[in-house]
């Protein structure tokens, strides 16, 4: 499934399945794509489409998809040897997914299912660890997917049963070759009020990106053997065009409360020169019987965003609360500092970051783009949130060709460089080779 480009986001989870905005003001914001309901893309074989099309709508607008991945991931922890002797977390993988949307029945009541694969190409037991495969090493299937859609009018949207999200902290983090998925009920609001996009649901189980099992929230989040999900409630508001702010809440019983909250600005300091700034906040404590630990902490960070024809320069730092570092059992982070592997949210770390992106197409080499960014986290030498000090330098570079036969064709590279201070450091290098390619079918 795609997300339509003017509706970037910057959060890493989102950065996996999309290149790097081009400009400033196409970078919205964690929340910017939460609410939205994804829809397939149309036919590849139109002839399919002209036999379909004297048939109800719920036949004659089905769309079904196939996405194909292959993914190389090599990671060398310099310094770090396991107790099998490998100091590598290495797989190649092929798989990808099959999803289908029927179209309405009564203009109300639609289905859909994404099925999805992971398949070993090369990978040794003692190399594991690249989530990439089930423990260890193992290909594995899932119907990640497959839900009720009903459409309560052309504003608000019921979904019921296995679905992916976009949300801070609970998404698709779909960096990998399998996404996460969960079983949840949730009701979405786009423009049901004026300026106002909304969503609350509840969420019971979760599938993690190497496994083809849903197991209840709680235990996902380490408690194991316990059957506790969450309840979530979120808004964004748009008091105008270039400026939105908005916040959500998932109180996951007897884990912990989530607070999440954030604000975006847009500046036109001339037609071709966007500056845009945010800021954001989470709160995290255990709640009920505190089954993964009594903890409270929070985390803040602002970001600045500058653009002139294809070049965009960030500026961003966090800061995080001394008593604890930030979790994220359910999905990635939407942390400004979290990147390729780090995040930078370690309890006392202060951090920041610089990052460069261009899009090649201004120089006429369409379809190809590239950012790095580089970041650096500060924590105590001594007392109980003493670790290392941490730097990440990262370069992502993608290709989509622009050929109409190879509609949805992406290829990828990604290197990130970690370097550690102190005892106990682990240094790494990581690299990932990546071709996607979105078919539709029908």
């Amino acid at each position: 499934m795609s997300i339509s480009p003017n509706l970037y986001a910057e959060p890493k989870y989102v950065l996996d399945e999309k290149p790097h905005p081009s400009s400033a003001d196409k970078i919205k914001g964690a929340l910017s794509s939460s609410f939205i309901i994804e829809r397939l893309k149309g036919p590849f074989f139109p002839i399919l489409k002209e036999k379909l099309q004297n048939l109800p709508p719920f036949f004659r607008d089905t769309k079904l998809g196939l996405n194909f991945r292959t993914f190389n991931f090599d990671r060398d922890n310099d310094g770090f040897v396991d107790v099998d002797g490998s100091n590598d977390n290495k797989a190649w993988t092929v798989g990808g997914s099959i999803d289908y949307q029927s179209g309405y029945l009564f203009d109300r009541l639609s289905l859909g299912a994404s099925y999805y694969t992971s398949q070993k190409i090369n990978g040794t037991e003692n190399e594991g660890g690249t989530t990439l495969l089930e423990p260890v090493q193992n290909g594995f299937d899932v119907l990640g997917q497959s839900y009720v859609n009903y459409k309560l009018n052309d504003e608000i949207n019921f979904r019921a049963y296995r679905q992916s999200f976009n949300l801070p902290y609970l998404n698709k983090q779909d960096n990998r070759m399998v996404p996460n998925t969960h079983e949840a009920f949730t009701i979405t609001g786009l423009n049901a009020l004026p300026k106002v996009n909304f969503i609350g649901g509840y969420v019971s189980k979760m599938k993690t990106r190497n496994s083809d099992s849903f197991k209840h929230l709680s235990s996902i989040a380490g408690a194991t053997g316990t059957n506790d999900g969450l309840f979530m409630a979120g808004a964004r508001y748009r008091i105008n065009k270039h400026t939105n702010f908005g916040a959500i809440n998932f109180y996951s019983f007897n884990i912990m409360n989530i607070f999440y909250t954030e604000a975006n600005h847009l500046i036109k300091i001339t037609d071709n020169i966007p500056l845009k700034l945010s800021a954001q906040f989470t709160d995290q404590r255990s709640i009920g019987n505190e089954n993964i630990g009594n903890f409270d902490t929070r985390t803040g960070g602002v970001k600045a965003s500058i653009s002139y024809r294809g070049a965009v320069l960030t500026a961003a730092a966090t800061i995080t609360d001394k008593h604890a570092g930030i979790r994220s059992p359910y999905g990635g982070r939407p942390s400004y500092l979290s990147i390729i592997v780090k995040d930078f949210d370690r309890a006392d770390e202060d951090a920041w970051l610089m990052g460069l992106a261009y899009d090649f197409s201004y120089i006429g080499l369409d379809g190809l783009s590239a950012y790095t960014n580089y970041a650096e986290g500060i924590t105590p030498d001594t007392g109980s949130a003493a670790s290392p000090d941490q730097s990440e330098w990262d370069i992502t570079i993608d290709y989509r060709p622009q050929i109409p036969i190879l509609e949805g064709l992406w290829f990828r590279y990604r290197r990130a460089e970690i370097d550690q201070d102190g005892t106990g450091a682990i240094d790494l290098v990581d690299n990932r080779f990546i071709l996607n390619w979105e078919i539709p079918l029908s």
